[in-house]
């Protein structure tokens, strides 16, 4: 069986909540041009799963949830933080060559998330091309229109080297709780971006205030408040007091599931179990009812890794 679907830019962009139109408008003809070169250069294509292969991974999903011990936000945790970026530190250093920075924990596979199913990707690396896709679709339609733009939970600083690749003007700051993402930062800004990365040691469970985000900036966590345990309203409050023009989500969201599919709720379960954050949105909803925040977009784009929906995307500013 090879009836390889591919994803279209108009498909693409309403899992963000946008239309070609909205981003021309908010961003610029040439952004949105320079966005669909990468869209066309990397294909997303895949195919349907029959009956047996989709009941075949449940059923692995389900197998993961039974075998699974690992918990999110644990003290033990940061060693294993640590250690798993100095690793890719450590290579980059010696080689330089960016491919050395792909987090270690990076799995390929063909069974991946796709319009609330899970489908057959034509490539493994379908994840990994999705996220280029997504970064540069960030880059065009929301960074592009700032001076500065700050990642808090950085990593392994993949999407600061794609900002600062496709954006010579912008500034950047990078952020982490443990020191071996700071490292690659100094590493990049010494060898590659010269003195455009910024870089901090930064707990987003305890906010560090001296830490200003200046004007004309907006920020992004990717994967990064999925692993605050919940313990996220600290980090939300420096964002209030901070006022960074605009924020950028790109999260696993609890709320977004059903518990009226059967692919949903066994992702509840998993998302549960691995006990990542949940009522971010919610969170968010209030602080607007409240008239703090105006929240923009709010999207399920429903792609993901077999076990999760890990790229969500949210995006509001302080009023």
């Amino acid at each position: 069986m090879n009836n390889y679907k591919k994803i279209g830019i108009k498909k693409f962009l309403s899992l963000l909540g946008d239309t070609e139109k909205d981003f021309i408008k908010n961003s610029s003809a040439e952004s949105y041009e320079n966005f669909l070169k990468v869209f066309y250069e990397n294909p997303l294509r895949y195919r349907s799963l029959t009956r047996e292969e989709e009941k075949s991974a449940i059923l692995q999903i389900l197998k993961k949830i039974d075998a699974d011990t690992q918990k999110i936000a644990e003290p033990y945790r940061v060693k294993e933080w640590e250690d798993g970026w100095n690793e890719n530190y450590t290579s980059f250093a010696q080689s330089k060559d960016f491919n050395d920075l792909t987090p270690k924990f990076t799995r390929v596979q063909n069974l991946v998330r796709f319009d609330k199913n899970i489908i057959y990707a034509e490539s493994e690396f379908f994840e990994k091309t999705f996220v280029k896709v997504l970064q540069n679709y960030l880059i065009y339609r929301y960074f592009s229109n700032y001076k500065n733009m700050y990642e808090f939970g950085c990593g392994s600083c993949i999407n600061i080297i794609e900002t600062a690749t496709k954006l010579p003007n912008i500034n950047l700051h990078g952020t982490d709780f443990v020191a071996p993402p700071v490292n690659i930062l100094r590493e990049l800004n010494s060898n590659f971006f010269k003195n455009r990365i910024e870089s901090s040691l930064f707990d987003m469970m305890n906010p560090d205030y001296n830490l200003k985000i200046k004007e004309n900036s907006c920020i992004l966590t990717s994967g990064a408040i999925e692993q605050l345990a919940s313990k996220y309203d600290k980090f939300i409050d420096y964002l209030l007091l901070n006022k960074p023009d605009l924020c950028i989500h790109i999260e696993p969201i609890y709320e977004f599931y059903s518990d009226d599919t059967l692919l949903d709720f066994v992702t509840k379960k998993f998302h549960s179990q691995r006990n990542y954050s949940s009522g971010l949105y919610n969170k968010l909803k209030e602080l607007e009812k409240d008239e703090k925040i105006n929240v923009i977009t709010a999207n399920r784009t429903s792609i993901g890794s077999l076990n999760m929906e890990g790229y969500n995307i949210i995006v509001w500013r302080v009023t």
